[in-house]
């Protein structure tokens, strides 16, 4: 479609507008994000010093755990709006994956340590996987599969992390023993605005399958039963 001079202008003032805007909301998302870790925490350690003993220690904790869900959904929401926003600002560098998955870990420790969750990362012995990609890509894409894990776990659970290399591939495995993915349902899991939960967006499963498959030509598969879910990521390696 052809545009005049007049046009263009005009889409390029709308366009410097809206990255303006952008980033504004990455600014107050991260206020926001700050504020609500802190109160994840300060949530946490009050529910350390409340005893069981008695019926109002008891609706003190239910009322405390009813606010931490909420901050939790809070979090989700707020780190898939962060990172939709910088999609538009690809970076690719080298990525070492043992510190992007341990970051990730120590961002959801809150939630973790909340569910009584035992969290194992199996790296490479006496090595390394580095990938290149655009950083906070990758960490949306194991951040929604951790988010996903955690969720599926009621209490007491444990997550399976490892990497590892098979043959052309890099390879990310996430493995929870939770409630796993019911059968009707496997097939839309991937798909935009997919829910199992009202309180849900539905986007992070999709946006993660999105990231690996349209800007690193690879996949996301996964095997599920009621005794738990294992994703497999898996990304081409880069030919040096």
């Amino acid at each position: 479609m052809h545009l005049s001079k007049k046009e263009f202008e005009k889409r390029l003032i709308d366009y410097s507008y809206l990255n303006f805007q952008l980033e504004i909301s990455q600014g107050m998302l991260h206020e926001l994000a700050h504020y609500i870790s802190h109160l994840n925490i300060d949530l946490s350690l009050l529910t350390d010093f409340i005893d069981n003993k008695n019926k109002a220690s008891i609706k003190y904790k239910t009322v405390i755990q009813s606010l931490s869900d909420s901050t939790d959904r809070i979090n989700s929401i707020i780190y898939t709006l962060r990172q939709t926003s910088r999609s538009s600002k690809r970076v690719v560098e080298i990525i070492s994956l043992t510190k992007l998955i341990n970051n990730c870990i120590q961002i959801l420790y809150v939630m973790i340590k909340r569910k009584g969750i035992v969290v194992n990362f199996q790296k490479v012995k006496n090595n390394d996987i580095e990938i290149m990609g655009d950083h906070a890509q990758i960490q949306t894409v194991i951040m929604n599969i951790l988010l996903n894990s955690i969720e599926a776990i009621n209490k007491n659970g444990k997550i399976d992390i490892s990497i590892g290399i098979d043959k052309n591939e890099n390879i990310i495995s996430i493995t929870d023993n939770g409630h796993g993915i019911p059968e009707g349902i496997k097939e839309k899991i991937f798909t935009h605005f997919f829910s199992t939960k009202t309180d849900k967006t539905g986007l992070g499963l999709s946006i993660a399958s999105a990231i690996i498959k349209d800007f690193y030509k690879g996949y996301i598969e996964f095997n599920s039963s009621p005794k738990g879910t294992r994703f497999i990521i898996k990304i081409p390696r880069v030919q040096s």
